[in-house]
């Protein structure tokens, strides 16, 4: 197991161990993460992936991990890019 996937454990861990502080979604299906890869025109890493398909976003206090979030354009990382283009 590499670093990352240690580091992305963990942060599984904490999520269960303490629900209250992290807010995110129910995940991202395939078909949203290869369309939200095809609108960036990008490949996302095995582990980006993997917490897509887990959460599909993460915010804790004022910090977000963008993702896809059908709810929420604040957090979808295909409308946050777009916005800095």
């Amino acid at each position: 197991m590499n670093k990352i996937e240690l580091k992305f454990n963990r942060v599984v861990k904490m999520i269960e161990k303490y629900p209250e502080v992290f807010t995110y979604g129910s995940g991202a299906s395939e078909a949203a993460i290869r369309e939200a890869e095809e609108q960036l025109n990008v490949t996302f890493p095995p582990m980006y992936r993997k917490f897509l398909e887990s959460y599909g976003y993460l915010v804790v206090d004022e910090d977000a991990l963008w993702g896809i979030s059908p709810d929420s354009s604040e957090y979808d990382v295909v409308i946050r890019t777009n916005r800095f283009q």
